[in-house]
């Protein structure tokens, strides 16, 4: 079996996850990979998805605060986190922090479900505390 903490070090996370995306060891192989390290995945994970979980397993790619992405609409959070390719365990972590638990349907699509509902959150805090919407204070 392929010692990934040692190919992590060696590589980083970035040159990990280049490897083991282009590697020929059998897509298979690195889901049996990943699950003996209890690491989640989709339905049909991609191999790109599973080299990604297993070289950024414990570390964070979101480096914005939650309250910073409650306040970015759906669509920018969505290209944010698409950008930061955030782990499917990572994405998990900050939905349970907001006491979301995403269904096995919306872990098909998880990054569009986890920005729509970051942001609705957001939206619901900034019109529970007053806060203006369009320049406007919204009355009561």
């Amino acid at each position: 079996m392929i010692d990934t903490g040692r190919l992590v070090e060696w590589l980083g996370p970035e040159g990990a996850r280049s490897g083991l995306r282009d590697s020929d060891v059998p897509l298979k192989e690195l889901i049996e990979l990943a699950k003996a390290r209890r690491l989640p995945l989709s339905p049909k994970p991609t191999r790109d998805e599973v080299a990604n979980e297993i070289a950024y397993n414990n570390t964070n790619k979101i480096d914005k605060p939650i309250d910073e992405l409650m306040h970015m609409s759906p669509s920018d959070l969505s290209e944010y986190l698409e950008k930061k390719k955030p782990t499917i365990s990572e994405i998990i972590s900050i939905l349970t922090r907001l006491g979301i638990k995403p269904g096995s349907e919306d872990r098909k699509h998880l990054l569009r479900f986890a920005a729509r509902e970051i942001a609705e959150i957001g939206m619901f805090q900034r019109i529970a505390h007053g806060s203006t919407v369009g320049g406007l204070r919204k009355s009561s």
